[in-house]
């Protein structure tokens, strides 16, 4: 009777601790955080990455150097980014940056690094010109006191573009990419005018003639006033 009544006080004693079991038993399942690591995962480095956008704006003649621009996932904040694995800025935006590859590394909150393959930026392309009026304007004949037939360059990666060598009267104008040559030679005589572009990259030219023939002139040679 008395090892009955020691079962069922043991039984017992077992009902009334389980739920105190099961809530210790809920206690040490991880705690996540508002990442998605456990407290447990923190001990070691996370792996996942940033979502990036890089946008790379490639020098030019007129501007010499370049600007690289990290623009990263809308969810992503407290990011730091460096070009060189070394210095990082809470800025994603990099300026004045001189031809080479670069590497773009960013750090999140967590210090989780994603690293980008290298990032090019590129050397200025050099200067053009062609021309865009009809072929063999700029190897014209012409008449002096008589326009010419205008010549236009089209000219590429420059900031100007100029032109010597040019009868009086005639001249160039350089606007949005264009050279126009034009005017009414007030001499006579053969020009081989010279084009030029003007860039911080090395200037290239190309040349034209132009024949002003004398213009024909009538002069009284009788006493004054016969005529």
């Amino acid at each position: 009777m008395k090892m009955k009544r020691l079962c069922w006080g043991y039984f017992l004693m077992l009902f009334l601790a389980l739920p105190i079991f099961q809530a210790k038993a809920t206690l040490v399942k991880p705690l996540k955080s508002t990442y998605g690591y456990s407290i447990l995962d923190l001990k070691v480095k996370p792996t996942t990455v940033v979502d990036l956008q890089i946008n790379v704006t490639q020098p030019t003649c007129s501007t010499p150097t370049g600007t690289i621009t990290v623009v990263p996932d809308a969810s992503s904040t407290g990011n730091t980014y460096s070009i060189n694995g070394t210095d990082y800025f809470s800025s994603g935006a990099f300026t004045n940056i001189i031809p080479g590859a670069y590497i773009v590394t960013v750090k999140n909150a967590l210090g989780v690094i994603t690293q980008t393959t290298p990032i090019t930026v590129s050397m200025p392309s050099p200067p053009t010109i062609a021309l865009a009026s009809a072929m063999g304007t700029d190897g014209q004949s012409a008449c002096e006191d008589i326009a010419i037939q205008p010549i236009t360059y089209a000219v590429g990666n420059s900031m100007d573009a100029i032109v010597t060598n040019l009868p009086n009267g005639v001249s160039g104008k350089f606007e949005s990419g264009v050279l126009t040559i034009s005017g009414t030679p007030s001499e006579f005589g053969y020009f081989e005018y010279t084009v030029t572009t003007v860039s911080n990259c090395n200037p290239i030219t190309t040349t034209g003639t132009l024949r002003i023939k004398e213009a024909t002139k009538i002069t009284l040679s009788s006493a004054f006033g016969t005529d």
